[in-house]
């Protein structure tokens, strides 16, 4: 896995903030963690190969740019659900024309 990603997933921050997953509603605490298992897979793909593109970068981009992909989307899910379950975008009562 490259070293900068590593170094985000496993700072105290992340931890905090995977620590606290368990308060979360039951899907949106599933889509957390899903969340970051796909950016750890992703960050090992990444690294897997030894091909040369254009740029001079290595690994598999496809795969990696797939599942970091489907991490953002896991980890808004999981925003998205949590809001809804704190009533988050209910109606107030009065509306505006």
């Amino acid at each position: 896995m490259h070293d900068g990603l590593r170094q985000v997933l496993e700072s105290d921050m992340a931890m905090w903030v995977r620590d606290r997953f368990p308060l979360l509603p039951d899907l949106a605490c599933h889509r957390a963690h899903n969340a970051v298992r796909s950016l750890y897979r992703a960050g090992g793909i990444a690294t897997l190969e030894d091909m040369k593109y254009r740029e001079g970068a290595r690994g598999n981009r496809l795969p990696a740019t797939f599942l970091l992909s489907h991490a953002m989307e896991e980890a808004v899910a999981a925003l998205v659900e949590s809001a809804r379950r704190a009533g988050y975008g209910k109606p107030t009562g009065s509306a505006s024309a």
